[in-house]
């Protein structure tokens, strides 16, 4: 192997994460900087005046959408087939009702504890979201994800035990920085690395690894066998995990490389009291209130205007709308139920995204006694699972409290195939199981578990969309970004965010944008 630049700063990569990367890349002399400002759409006064917007869906980009758009005039109705807006931004409470195929779950919380089912956590970078939480008076409090105190369990590796974050992080990470160090020599290094910058390299690498003269023992970044106590009770230090015995589970190397997305860094943020005071938050700014249990059944498009057909689930009856403009936010499995007389093409691209949808599923548990801080230590965060439950996650609010909620199954993609094809009782069974292998208090103390599976719900049929030829000139991604006359669509399926609220939000100011720079041009 060359040791060039792009090598060894790529070997840090992977060794250190992404901030062992930067800072090889600062050891190397290069530089980078980000700055990430909201991207809001300039409202134009009046220029929407006498103009009607019609929006399908009372999510986060359908919200969005109205927020904007009445800031330059425009008459804007919100039509939400669902009977509360929010779309897949939902946080359950006592006396909430779920819906699940194998019949409806009454949700039970203690203490005034709610549950994020949907989306849970707003990323730092997330710039256009955060402004709107800003502008709109959401209050925000720390989310933790990553935990090092929480646990790592594969039933290939160590017998299934569950092993601390730490362990495994920092038993991989001294033996990726002795590979490191004892692979290269100056003579072996591709020019132009000088000597001193080999010099520098070396030091950075060893800062790494434990106390000096410990070398590779990482001291002080596992467990303790024995916490430092007061007078002789010294700190001892659990022996490295086998990096052999880890590997045997690739899971842990992609959960623990996941911790490095920008998305999923420090610091995340979520809405104090629930997301949904998001929702709640542009409801109160928007100066008509979304249509709620209003069903679009089809979008007939004109040179100049757009008919919808909308029936009210309440009464039945299905009555004609029309508008200047629509802005269609639904999820695509929704969007192909409609009758319409889109562009051949067009309804083909809606039809082949359509298949890209993404299935998720969460359960909540609830419980009276946080044992998972009392008994194991773990304050917020995640424990990452080699199961299609996937994923634990411990609440970030409420530390030391009588009670709390937690995610006791994450699931996505094909883990959510698989675990959504279960009766709703064999999926709890799986989640309870995990949890009882993770949590000797688990079983007596858990209770009242709720799931929710997106692909499962009404009018969200999946977790998210991911348009897999997103870059394609002509393929559904191209195709769907542009308009149909006066209809345009609008989701975070649309963004390089798939999956994120900042995605909804970005889609919903192109879409925007476009009707300014339409009415502007007319």
């Amino acid at each position: 192997m060359a040791w060039d630049r792009r090598t060894i700063i790529t070997m840090f990569g992977a060794a250190a994460g992404l901030a062992g990367a930067a800072g090889a890349a600062r050891t190397l002399g290069s530089q980078s900087d980000h700055t990430g400002t909201p991207t809001r759409p300039k409202p134009a006064s009046g220029v929407g005046r006498g103009k009607s917007v019609a929006i399908i869906g009372a999510g986060i980009a359908g919200l969005t959408t109205a927020f904007n758009l009445q800031k330059s005039g425009f008459d804007c109705t919100i039509y939400e087939a669902d009977t509360r807006a929010g779309g897949r931004n939902r946080t359950l409470r006592t006396g909430d009702t779920v819906s699940h195929r194998d019949g409806a779950q009454s949700v039970s919380f203690g203490n005034g504890d709610y549950f994020n089912a949907g989306p849970a956590r707003l990323p730092g970078f997330h710039t256009n979201i955060l402004s709107y939480c800003r502008e709109l008076g959401v209050a925000l409090e720390p989310f933790i994800y990553e935990n090092l105190n929480g646990f790592f369990m594969s039933d290939a590796v160590y017998d299934g035990k569950p092993l601390r974050h730490r362990s495994v992080r920092y038993s991989i990470q001294s033996a990726l920085d002795e590979f490191v160090t004892k692979s290269f020599s100056p003579s072996q290094l591709a020019q132009p690395i000088t000597a001193e910058e080999f010099d520098r390299l070396e030091a950075f690498i060893l800062s790494f690894c434990g106390r000096e003269g410990t070398r590779f023992t990482e001291d002080f970044r596992r467990s303790f066998l024995v916490h430092p106590g007061a007078a002789d009770t010294a700190p001892v230090m659990e022996d490295a995990l086998s990096i052999t015995e880890l590997s045997k589970s690739a899971a842990f190397g992609i959960a623990l490389s996941s911790y490095d997305f920008v998305e999923w860094q420090a610091a995340l943020m979520q809405p104090v009291g629930g997301m949904d005071k998001i929702v709640e938050g542009f409801l109160a700014a928007l100066e008509v209130a979304p249509r709620l249990a209003m069903e679009v059944v089809s979008v007939a498009l004109a040179d100049d205007q757009v008919t919808l057909a909308v029936r009210d689930r309440a009464s039945g009856q299905t009555s004609s709308v029309t508008a200047d403009y629509c802005v269609c936010t639904a999820p695509l499995p929704i969007v192909d139920r409609f009758e319409t007389n889109f562009e051949a093409p067009y309804a083909a691209a809606i039809r082949q995204a359509v298949a890209s949808w993404y299935p998720s599923t969460k359960i909540a548990w609830s419980a009276d006694r946080r044992f998972w801080e009392e008994d194991d230590g773990i304050y917020g965060g995640a424990s990452s699972l080699d199961f299609d439950v996937m994923q634990f996650w411990y609440p970030s609010n409420g530390f030391n409290g009588n009670g709390g909620v937690l995610l006791g199954a994450y699931t996505a993609g094909e883990a959510a195939d698989r675990f959504g094809a279960l009766p709703l009782k064999a999926q709890i069974s799986s989640s309870k199981d995990i949890g009882m292998r993770l949590h000797t208090a688990f079983s007596a103390e858990a209770h009242s578990p709720i799931c929710i599976d997106w692909a499962d719900q009404a009018f969200a049929k999946g977790g998210w969309g991911v348009l897999t030829d997103e870059f394609a000139p002509t393929g559904a991604y191209a195709r769907l970004c542009a308009p149909q006359g006066r209809f345009r669509l609008a989701g975070d399926y649309l963004t390089h965010l798939t999956g994120w609220q900042e995605g909804a939000v970005l889609s919903a100011h192109r879409a925007i944008e476009g009707i300014l720079a339409d009415v502007e041009v007319g």
